[in-house]
């Protein structure tokens, strides 16, 4: 018998499905893989680093789209909802895509929504 109490991710997986729980560990790890490739941009080719941002942002939008509407919307103050639609727009729209925005999102907003989901997790 397990007397601990339950986490953040037990919790959420009893309400929401490990597979959320999955797809958020998923987000996790592609923000940690966005946060290196932020700190290495300036080392590599232009065209290296606008590919690495189209994929970061499709990456978290997918892990995103994977949590499901039932999480995203009960957890607005993380603002899933805006990393999928970012997602859409570099998927579909990567002709007109300002990766400046990606990467100034990668560094300004990305971070505290990893930390709220991180102490969710806890």
């Amino acid at each position: 018998m397990n007397d601990l109490p339950p986490t953040g991710r037990d919790r959420i997986a009893a309400e929401y499905g490990e597979r959320v729980v999955q797809a958020l560990d998923d987000f996790l790890n592609h923000a940690d893989e966005a946060a290196w490739a932020l700190a290495e941009r300036d080392r590599v080719d232009v065209r290296v680093a606008r590919m690495m941002a189209e994929s970061l942002v499709i990456r978290l939008g997918e892990a995103v789209n994977r949590v499901g509407r039932p999480f995203a919307d009960a957890h607005r103050g993380l603002n899933l909802r805006g990393v999928a639609a970012a997602r859409n727009f570099a998927a579909h729209g990567y002709d007109v895509v300002d990766h400046e925005i990606l990467w100034t999102s990668f560094e300004r907003d990305l971070p505290p929504t990893v930390a709220q989901l991180r102490r969710l997790l806890e």
